[in-house]
């Protein structure tokens, strides 16, 4: 995967599909219809359907699970929601990915592959394709790492995604990622740090509340 960005300069095609290692799909005619969608509907970037992990023992059923088994929305792709990697079929919009989103900074890079497409269209969830095989393994870029690693690459992620907005002058994703770099932040904490931290934070909102509405008060007094 480190490579994968570096490569999409090279594509010439319109479309790309994603499908690495010893992931594989189980649908011959999976590429035509997503390709076919995304001809006839050019307000959609992307198409994905279902995956289903697996490892030696069998199946742990498919990726997507409940509201993520839909379409997504422009601003919900921007917001990095989750899709089954090995699944996508999209346009060939964009050549090399900002350094602020390389993948030494945003490890799990696929969540920045997402939230640029957004800003070209919408994404199509493909029920009527088989659900592609997903291998779990130890050497897994992320499946099989340990909770507190998949926190830190997230953590890592965001917090990428967040500078990256600010830089371009997006205020309302910036401040949605960076609500997502503090919960994750939150959740890294040991249960005693984390009611210091809460605790601090508000005092500082107190402190600087104060400050904004004092200002106020004093010049309706003089009034």
């Amino acid at each position: 995967m480190p490579c994968v960005p570096d490569l999409f300069a090279e594509a010439r095609g319109r479309y790309i599909a994603y499908c690495e290692a010893d992931d594989y799909w189980t649908d011959p005619r999976k590429l035509q219809l997503q390709v076919d969608f995304l001809e006839s509907h050019p307000d959609y970037v992307i198409t994905y359907h279902d995956a289903v992990a697996f490892d030696e023992n069998g199946e742990y059923g498919v990726q997507l699970q409940g509201h993520l088994r839909a379409d997504a929305t422009a601003l919900e792709l921007q917001q990095a929601r989750r899709l089954s990697t090995l699944t996508t079929c999209f346009r060939n919009v964009f050549s090399t990915m900002p350094p602020e989103l390389n993948i030494r900074v945003a490890p799990l890079n696929d969540m920045c592959w997402w939230s640029l497409l957004g800003a070209h269209g919408k994404g199509k969830f493909m029920a009527d394709i088989k659900p592609a095989a997903y291998r779990l393994h130890a050497g897994g870029v992320f499946s099989m790492r340990s909770d507190k690693r998949k926190l830190h690459m997230n953590l890592q992620t965001c917090s990428s995604l967040a500078n990256y907005y600010n830089l371009q002058g997006n205020q309302a994703l910036y401040e949605y990622f960076l609500m997502q770099t503090v919960c994750l932040s939150l959740a890294a904490l040991t249960p005693s740090h984390k009611l210091q931290t809460l605790w601090q934070v508000a005092s500082n909102v107190v402190v600087n509340l104060g400050r904004r509405l004092l200002p106020t008060t004093g010049k309706a007094h003089v009034q």
